[in-house]
């Protein structure tokens, strides 16, 4: 691999973790919310019941309401880090699922 897009990729990870550990709500609405929608969606999308093509027009449909409701809960929850904590665990599950599975395809 390229030496700069690692560094590139590295100083994404460090920004994103100082910007989660400096401000979690603001970050977990802007980041977070989106990655842990994107990661559902393509897990749904991998696993999910049903025709190939209809689970994708599903998610094409579904996902943005997933992202507005999962900033919905952030600024909901009076603490700080639950829901962003949710959230990060959210997107560690499925991404294992998505890595597990096989391909649907």
């Amino acid at each position: 691999m390229n030496p700069v897009m690692i560094g590139i990729g590295g100083v994404a990870i460090l920004a994103l973790g100082f910007s989660t550990w400096k401000r979690p709500r603001l970050t977990g609405a802007l980041v977070w919310a989106f990655v842990a929608s994107f990661f559902v969606s393509a897990t749904y999308n991998m696993v999910g019941p049903g025709n190939f093509a209809d689970r994708v027009f599903l998610t094409g449909f579904f996902s943005l309401f997933i992202w507005v409701g999962f900033q919905f809960w952030i600024y909901w929850d009076p603490s700080k880090w639950r829901v962003v904590g949710i959230l990060i665990g959210i997107t560690a599950l499925s991404v294992a699922t998505i890595l597990l599975s096989d391909p649907p395809i």
